[in-house]
């Protein structure tokens, strides 16, 4: 089970489809409704993205929500310019010696030398980069050996794991490192201290999600006044990451994080299994979106 909220999503967007149907009168323009394909892998926003659909519909801007556990049902987050960051993924495969376990020294003990790879790539964010204007992430998430027995120390071991910034990590900013040449270069000086070999990979994955400013100075003051709980605009930067920044990146567009907590329900953390929502967010999502196509319709101009 995903466990993610992305049932309570399509079943807001079906609901929006509905009411907007049986109100079409009281609304502008073309609304156009997009389901999420694939979050988790390549495939969802990407593709629709490089297909052209949006602009054969003539999508002049998107928007979106995602589910925020602990936060009261009527509650919306959203503020201009950055909201997730990106997220990169790498893989490390260390070679080295071999051996028995009764005599480490005659290899190069590959699982203690792993170990020490992954402290210094979870130390690299806090000693390596300004965090003040260069936030990031770095985070290992597996490990494995080549062993599967108890009395031998294996020749490679496998580390991967995670790289969340604001930064594209290939791009070196005012003539500084980037961070994939900086990775690159920490693994390169470790693997030189401990006399072993290496592979090293890191891929993109889905870009950061940044809120249009325009389309929030357009939006908001209006949906502030229709709003009937809080909104909270203050900036605010998450770590998580999100495939609708595939879409920030070619239509003004923003993303809103709504409150499910009420009562018991909507407490516990999104992926674990005590997830939960209030039902009461449902028609809250449908009434946001309804109130951004009333507010978007008479805000933004149909293309010339």
């Amino acid at each position: 089970m995903h466990n993610c909220g992305h049932d309570a999503h399509a079943a807001i967007l079906l609901g929006l489809a509905a009411y907007l149907t049986q109100n079409a009168a009281f609304h502008r323009g073309k609304i156009v409704f997009i389901f999420q394909p694939a979050e988790e892998v390549a495939g969802g926003a990407d593709d629709i993205v490089r297909d052209g659909i949006l602009e054969r519909l003539g999508v002049q801007a998107i928007f979106a929500l995602h589910v925020a556990p602990g936060m009261p049902v009527g509650t919306l987050t959203v503020a201009s310019g950055p909201s997730l960051a990106g997220s990169n993924y790498f893989k490390l495969k260390l070679k080295g010696r071999g051996s028995h376990a009764a005599a480490p020294q005659e290899g190069d003990d590959i699982p203690l030398i792993a170990t020490r790879f992954v402290q210094e790539l979870d130390y690299f964010p806090a000693r390596k980069l300004d965090l003040s204007t260069r936030p990031a992430v770095v985070s290992v998430t597996r490990i494995q050996t080549g062993s599967a027995a108890s009395n031998i120390l294996p020749s490679e071991a496998e580390i991967s794991g995670t790289v969340r910034t604001f930064d594209d990590i290939d791009v070196a900013p005012n003539g500084s490192q980037s961070h994939a040449q900086s990775l690159r270069g920490l693994v390169d000086r470790l693997a030189q201290s401990y006399g072993i070999s290496y592979e090293w990979e890191i891929r993109k994955g889905a870009p950061p999600t940044v809120n249009d400013p325009k389309l929030f100075e357009k939006i908001l003051p209006v949906l502030e006044k229709r709003w009937i709980g809080k909104i909270d605009t203050s900036q605010r930067r998450s770590m998580f990451a999100e495939d609708f920044s595939y879409y920030t990146e070619v239509v003004p567009s923003l993303y809103f994080s709504i409150g499910i907590e009420n009562g018991d329900s909507g407490k516990t953390s999104l992926h674990t299994v005590d997830f939960t929502l209030a039902e009461d967010a449902l028609p809250a999502g449908v009434k946001l979106f309804a109130d951004i196509a009333a507010i978007a319709g008479q805000a933004i101009s149909p293309p010339e």
